[in-house]
């Protein structure tokens, strides 16, 4: 799992090239990273939770703010913030949760185009 969410955040520092995914392949890592956490803190309970999730948040908060800031990846980032939050109330991290919670308050722009009259 560690290698993991290490391997993710090494994504932000590669040239803007390389570090580009699809949107959807964006997702379906984050899925894998969260089932990844899910069963290491599942089968080592809330002490491995709470050992986790520093790492957790510090990784997910900088690649949420990269796919925020960088790609415009608005619904990504903001998913990745929702997960978060629901992890810092889990463990009981006040200041993640007071973090976390700033983050979801961020208005997510869309993607849909403006729909005419004539369409």
């Amino acid at each position: 799992m560690e290698a993991a969410f290490t391997r993710w955040a090494e994504r932000r520092r590669a040239p803007k090239t390389e570090a580009r995914r699809a949107a959807i392949d964006e997702w379906r890592e984050l899925v894998a990273l969260r089932a990844s956490y899910l069963d290491a803190t599942v089968s080592g309970g809330l002490e491995v939770r709470r050992l986790a999730f520093p790492h957790v948040l510090m990784t997910g908060s900088a690649m949420a703010a990269w796919l925020w800031n960088t790609h415009e990846e608005y619904a990504l980032s903001h998913a990745i913030s929702r997960w978060l939050l629901a992890e810092a109330i889990a463990v009981g991290d006040a200041e993640a949760i007071d973090l976390c919670t700033r983050n979801c308050r961020l208005a997510v722009p869309t993607r849909m185009g403006r729909i005419t009259d004539t369409e």
